[in-house]
């Protein structure tokens, strides 16, 4: 930071001249450089809020990104297992059907013999 310096009375070395808007002018002065390093502090403290916030938003998003991506390659197994079910279902159903047709077929054999 910059070297502070202030007008004062005693370097002035005439106390007589120094009036009294520049003293309301350096009392002003000196508040403001107050107000403006507690500012500072609160700038300094936002800056660090927003720049760890960025960095763990940052990650958060990775880490959901990483957990999605390895849920869709640890759902290719499971999906090609739930497609041998499907097929083997498929395939009962296909058993059935026959069976059905073969056991219709019998009735209506059953049924020419039976007149």
């Amino acid at each position: 930071m910059a070297e502070e310096k202030i007008i004062s009375p005693d370097s002035q070395g005439d106390n007589n001249n120094f009036s009294s808007d520049q003293q309301q002018l350096l009392e002003l002065l000196k508040t403001n450089l107050v107000n403006n390093k507690e500012i500072l502090k609160s700038v300094k403290f936002l800056k660090n809020y927003f720049y760890w916030r960025t960095i763990f938003n940052t990650i958060k998003w990775v880490i959901l990104i990483l957990i999605v991506i390895l849920g869709i390659i640890s759902l290719k197994p499971v999906v090609s297992s739930l497609q041998g079910y499907v097929d083997n279902i498929k395939s009962y159903s296909e058993q059935l059907e026959s069976a059905s047709e073969q056991v219709n077929n019998l009735k209506g054999l059953i049924n020419i013999n039976a007149r």
